[in-house]
C-alpha cells in the first residue's frame, strides 16, 4: 500500500510541475520588444494626395533594439536613413522622432501607415503591408 501511495504520489508531482512549466511564448516574452514586432518590410503603394506615385513602394523597418527601429525608405535619399522611437497603444504600435518631426507612422498587425509632410508643404502617404 505505501508503494502504491508512494507512485501516486510521484504521478501527481510529476505532473503538477510539468503543468506549472511555461515556454518562453506563454511567459509574453517578446511582447514589449517593440522593435522586433514592428521591423521587416513593408510594400505598397506611395501617395500625393489622390495620386499613385509608386504603386510598389517599399519601406524597410530594422530592429535597433526593443523600442527603436531604423527607416529606410527613398523619400530619405540614396543610402540615407533615420531612427525612430516605437510607443505602443494597444494593438497600434505608433514610430516617432525629434529629427523627423513632420512624420506619423503607425503600424497595426502587418499594415503601416504613414503620412509625410515635405518643407514645401506637400503630403505623402504611404500605406503597405509587411511582407
Amino acid at each position: 500500500m505505501k508503494k502504491i501511495t508512494f507512485l501516486i504520489l510521484a504521478l501527481v508531482s510529476a505532473v503538477c510541475l510539468f503543468l506549472t512549466t511555461s515556454c518562453e511564448k506563454d511567459e509574453g516574452q517578446g511582447t514589449s520588444d517593440f522593435g522586433r514586432a514592428v521591423a521587416g518590410v513593408y510594400t505598397g503603394k506611395l501617395l500625393y494626395g489622390t495620386e499613385i506615385i509608386e504603386d510598389a513602394y517599399v519601406v524597410r523597418l530594422n530592429r535597433v533594439s526593443s523600442t527603436v527601429v531604423t527607416m529606410y525608405a527613398d523619400f530619405f535619399g540614396d543610402d540615407l536613413s533615420a531612427n525612430f522611437n516605437i510607443s505602443k497603444d494597444g494593438n497600434v504600435y505608433s514610430l516617432y522622432s525629434a529629427t523627423v518631426y513632420n512624420m506619423t507612422t503607425t503600424v497595426s498587425g502587418k499594415q503601416m501607415t504613414l503620412n509625410y509632410l515635405t518643407t514645401g508643404g506637400n503630403m505623402y502617404t504611404f500605406s503597405g503591408a509587411k511582407d
